[in-house]
């Protein structure tokens, strides 16, 4: 679908998923090819009354541009950006199956075997969000979906943030950005507010793996309500996993190395990325290949027309899954030899048009496309003042200071509707907060589970 206003005639609502301050999200079809798609859309009146908001939204679909180039088995499928005079629209595939969060809630924590391969997908996934120098920057259980062949895709890019800085035999710099995220999956250079590059998403990778195997994060204690406690925690004391009787050597020691304080020492560190942590014996046994291609069993598939037969070999792998498994590796080796490439000339189109405000029917740009790319691609990567959505830096520069700006980070949490975590009966699990769908494809607001 092109980004042509016309195509939103053609759309016709089949299910409100979620409707929050800023954004609503529906399933709809399409009638020129009958397919579902999840769709998000955001009201231009607020887009234009507030920058944070229209960065965020831009960062969505600047993320969506690039990936899209290379689609990827376990990444949410871009399918269409519309606007008309009143809201902007982006499109994706309809995934079908919830999302993680609530299967978690549901299921309560995963036998080791389950959760392996859980993992390894989500690992695949954000090692080709990373060969295009995106940082994910929001991983929870609530931004994973499930698609109906039981197998996990990464959603929602409002968080996703660009590095910039390439070189031709080097991947950028670690940079500075604002504290963004949810509380028990921030990395701890992102809650000291130090420069971050992408091995941010490699602790949130620890973090979820800690919740799928133990029902609770790993700096969780209970039924505690205490954020600043939580961010002391995760700033200064000795890592302490959860006992469980899912938890043995080998989890304890993958679990560990993603959770390393230094990012320089976290698994998955620069050169070698999201390939080390797939190479590490907990996840041993387990493909790339062959979990890229589908070929290893979900660990549960959404029962739509009853269960699929125990034992059954999954399916053989189509064109589409080999082509997409193409796709991981021709992204693995984007990064080191190539340069990234660029969004096209619609968000381009999209730029002065938004900025104008509502009311002004989307049309050519009134500058040359090549330019407004450019212009837009650097706002949207320097801009990392998301209002509600982030949370403001914190300045630290002593281990003292540490300890006391603690406090200053949970108010500061408070103030913008974040909550602190809360246990429930399976563990210590978030509920999702109004802005978050079934699906997980609403716009999250980042805060802490209430």
């Amino acid at each position: 679908m092109a980004d042509d206003p016309a195509h939103v005639a053609n759309l016709y609502l089949r299910a409100l998923l979620s409707s929050g301050e800023f954004s609503s999200v529906f399933v709809a079809q399409h009638n020129t090819d009958d397919e579902l798609v999840v769709v998000k859309s955001f009201n231009r009146a607020h887009l234009h009354s507030s920058p944070q908001l229209l960065y965020r939204m831009m960062r969505e679909r600047h993320a969506f541009d690039v990936t899209s180039q290379l689609p990827h088995p376990f990444v949410v499928s871009f399918r269409f950006a519309l606007l008309d005079t009143a809201f902007a629209y982006l499109g994706m595939e309809h995934v079908g199956g919830g999302d993680l969060f609530t299967r978690l809630m549901t299921a309560g924590p995963l036998a080791p075997h389950a959760a392996r391969v859980y993992v390894c997908e989500i690992c695949l996934a954000l090692g080709h969000l990373h060969s295009f120098d995106f940082m994910y920057r929001d991983l929870k259980p609530e931004n994973v979906v499930i698609a109906l062949d039981g197998h996990l895709k990464l959603a929602d890019f409002g968080s996703a943030k660009r590095m910039l800085g390439r070189l031709p035999d080097a991947p950028p710099p670690a940079t500075e950005h604002s504290l963004c995220g949810t509380p028990e999956y921030m990395a701890p250079e992102t809650l000291r507010s130090h420069p971050a590059c992408e091995m941010v998403d490699m602790w949130g990778l620890g973090c979820l793996s800690t919740e799928l195997l133990a029902g609770v994060t790993p700096f969780a204690r209970g039924d505690e309500l205490d954020v600043p406690s939580l961010i002391r925690r995760i700033l200064h004391d000795p890592l302490t996993l959860p006992v469980h009787a899912h938890l043995g050597p080998l989890e304890h020691s993958f679990l560990s190395a993603l959770l390393e304080r230094d990012p320089a020492l976290r698994l998955g560190a620069r050169p070698r990325g999201h390939v080390a942590v797939l190479e590490h014996p907990w996840l041993a046994g387990l493909s790339a290949q062959q979990v890229l291609t589908k070929q290893v069993h979900a660990p549960w598939v959404p029962l739509l027309n009853g269960p699929r037969p125990e034992h059954e070999p999954p399916p053989p792998p189509t064109a589409e899954m080999l082509q997409q498994a193409d796709n991981h590796a021709k992204g693995a080796h984007l990064a080191p030899f190539a340069p990234i490439p660029a969004p096209g000339d619609a968000l381009a189109a999209w730029a002065p048009v938004l900025l104008d405000g509502p009311g002004v029917a989307a049309g050519p740009a009134a500058v040359a496309p090549g330019a407004a790319a450019r212009d837009m691609e650097r706002a949207v990567d320097a801009n990392d003042d998301d209002g509600r959505n982030f949370i403001s830096p914190i300045s630290v520069t002593s281990s003292s200071e540490q300890l006391q700006q603690a406090p200053h980070a949970a108010a500061d949490l408070a103030a913008r509707g974040c909550s602190p975590a809360s246990a429930h009966a399976s563990g210590f699990v978030r509920a999702p907060s109004s802005a978050v769908s079934a699906l997980g494809m609403i716009d999250t607001l980042s805060v802490a589970r209430s």
